[in-house]
């Protein structure tokens, strides 16, 4: 009798976590046969001190083994203050470093217990240490999960690129979660002709629960508001910043609608606070963690999906947008920003609007389009509807497993 391929996926950000990664990561292991499939990640969120909620009810659901840790890297500290090096190498000694020993020896356990034979990991800059004790040690072949942000970025102060991009270079295979765009970052460094580019699936249940889509034209739109809505981590290169600063030119044409924000983040904190400066408490509202049930009955609800994509100082970028999508298989118009893997997400005047998520003029003028013209946003949205029903996670796994066998083939 064969035995089974055992594939281990180390991931920071994986369900119930809200995100276009995390689902991505769970619906890839989702669709393996049972028993091939395991995850090792963490409690915590890296930006919070409290345990993603509901992770433990949602593991005990699930076909796979999911084990957790209470962190696979270092918890995210927000602050201004500049670097100090008696503080940093305090953090190495009594934080960072016992927490690696820690990872290692719950990483050693399972490879060991549960007979792994490939290990894929999500981010090589938080990761890229225990692929090395993977591939040269346990002798495993390793797979880099990509989306395209977590290599655009550039800390070269602190010489992160040239470090992740060896960890890169010594994996069996790189497979893209989006488009072309992170592809072209693995250009310059030659890695490009061993990754895979597969395209995410649709994700979301289309269902809209009757109940649920009530209660929320109650809450939102009782008396006829337009929504825009925004689901997304809350973090600096969303760009929801300049959509909450555009919120007041907007007001100026269409006093009657509403700003629904869904996620949280390390930006949540200063969004609220932009929000409140600019006395847009009634205009704009925050929703925290959208639950998977209530999804598709936010994205019926909306009449424009909006996200403003910047490129940070740090060259953090989004890969694709699997928001977008998820927002166009409901038939809803978008506007993202014209950076990263978004356009290959949003296709400019066919799906969607893309605009300088840096420039808050062009952001509000483009919502107020969407506005005034709705047989512009039906056509964008009937035209996002299409591209999205053509995506498939069933052929996401096909592919991806088609990559795994060929690893292990060529041992």
């Amino acid at each position: 009798m064969v035995r089974k391929m055992r594939i281990l996926l180390v991931a920071t950000v994986f369900y119930p976590q809200v995100g276009g990664s995390s689902r991505d990561y769970y619906e890839a292991c989702n669709r393996f046969p049972a028993g091939e499939a395991l995850v090792l990640t963490q409690k915590r969120l890296a930006w919070e001190s409290e345990e993603v909620k509901g992770w433990r009810e949602f593991d005990r659901e699930q076909k796979f083994k999911i084990y957790r840790v209470r962190r696979l890297r270092s918890r995210i500290i927000k602050t201004d203050k500049k670097p100090n090096i008696v503080i940093s190498l305090f953090r190495l000694i009594f934080n960072d470093l016992p927490l690696m020993a820690y990872v290692l020896l719950k990483f050693s356990y399972l490879v060991i217990k549960e007979k792994i034979d490939i290990v894929c990991f999500e981010n090589p800059d938080y990761l890229g240490w225990l692929s090395l004790i993977s591939k040269y040690i346990f002798r495993r072949k390793s797979i880099f999960f990509l989306h395209g942000e977590e290599i655009a970025c550039h800390y070269d102060s602190r010489g992160f690129a040239k470090i992740r991009f060896f960890y890169l270079s010594k994996a069996d295979k790189l497979i893209i979660f989006s488009g072309e765009f992170a592809k072209n970052v693995l250009k310059p460094y030659k890695l490009d002709s061993r990754a895979t580019v597969i395209r995410p699936g649709l994700s979301l249940d289309r269902n809209v629960d009757s109940k649920i889509k009530n209660d929320l034209k109650t809450r939102f739109a009782s008396s006829g508001q337009r929504v825009l809505l925004t689901i997304s981590r809350l973090e600096e290169h969303k760009g929801i910043a300049n959509i909450i600063r555009s919120i007041p030119l907007v007001s100026k044409k269409f006093q009657n609608f509403v700003y629904l924000i869904g996620g949280t983040g390390i930006e949540e904190d200063a969004l609220k606070g932009l929000k409140k400066e600019l006395g847009l408490e009634d205009k704009i509202k925050f929703l925290g963690r959208i639950k998977d049930e209530e999804l598709a009955a936010y994205y019926d609800l909306c009449d424009v999906f909006v996200l403003a994509n910047i490129q940070t100082k740090d060259g953090v970028v989004d890969g694709l947008g699997v928001v977008f999508i998820e927002a166009g298989s409901m038939g809803k118009p978008v506007l993202g920003g014209r950076v990263g893997g978004v356009p290959e997400a949003v296709i400019d005047g066919e799906t969607g609007i893309l605009v300088d998520g840096t420039n808050v003029p062009e952001i509000s003028n483009a919502i107020i389009r969407l506005f005034e013209d709705p047989e512009l946003a039906k056509k964008l949205g009937e035209n996002g509807r299409k591209m999205a029903l053509r995506s498939s996670w069933d052929k996401v796994a096909e592919e991806f497993g088609k990559a795994c066998n060929d690893l292990m083939r060529n041992e």
